[in-house]
């Protein structure tokens, strides 16, 4: 945890230090410095934000807020806030919804589940890829699945996804602001709502992670 602060208050001293070191600097390498300052801000932002739900999660006072909503909301509601994101990287992407289905659960939590399911898709294919996700009943549970076809995950390397902080590939992660905590958030909600989460990935061809919730309505 402390390497994983360090890392952006290091970044962000050490410009800061340059432009203020009393020389004069060339106006485009004073906007290249503070845009390295601005995204390693946002970027240690984002880490203490995951660090304090993690923690919140963790607890054992933990309390889940559930009502009863239609999983096509959800989706919508996540799908709008990442179409920037697809449209920047060049990805295309299906949501395939039962309308019909309704899901008895924390909005709010699921909510943040999708979304850093989505954004993990996201950062991990490249440019022209595509996303797929399926939402049907399966046996008492409503399975999300998202599949991508980006960077996969290595077979040795496939039981730790779900540690903080790993990263499939550290360097990818750390430029798109990755915080390397998203799945591990996404493992602690599935758990809170007794379900149950699974994946499978290919490196070099894609990864898919499903997961079941309970359906109790």
């Amino acid at each position: 945890m402390s390497h994983e602060l360090r890392t952006p208050i290091t970044s962000i001293q050490g410009f800061v230090e340059t432009l203020l070191d009393g020389n004069e600097h060339d106006e485009e390498i004073v906007k290249k410095f503070l845009n390295i300052i601005n995204k390693e801000s946002r970027r240690l932002n984002a880490l203490i934000e995951d660090l304090l739900e993690l923690s919140t999660i963790e607890k054992d006072d933990f309390t889940l807020y559930k009502s009863h909503f239609y999983v096509t909301e959800l989706m919508h509601d996540v799908d709008q806030v990442v179409e920037n994101q697809l449209k920047e990287k060049g990805l295309t992407r299906d949501l395939y919804v039962d309308e019909s289905i309704a899901l008895y659960a924390d909005y709010n939590r699921m909510y943040q589940l999708i979304l850093n399911l989505y954004s993990n898709a996201i950062q991990y294919t490249p440019g022209g890829g595509h996303i797929e996700w399926n939402v049907t009943l399966d046996e008492g549970y409503i399975k999300f699945q998202i599949h991508d076809n980006g960077i996969g995950i290595p077979k040795k390397n496939q039981g730790r996804i779900f540690e903080r902080f790993y990263r499939v590939d550290q360097d990818r992660s750390r430029q798109t602001g990755g915080t390397g905590l998203g799945l591990s958030i996404v493992k602690h909600i599935v758990e809170a709502h007794e379900g149950i989460i699974k994946l499978e990935s290919e490196e070099g061809e894609g990864t898919t992670i499903i997961v079941l919730i309970p359906q109790k309505i």
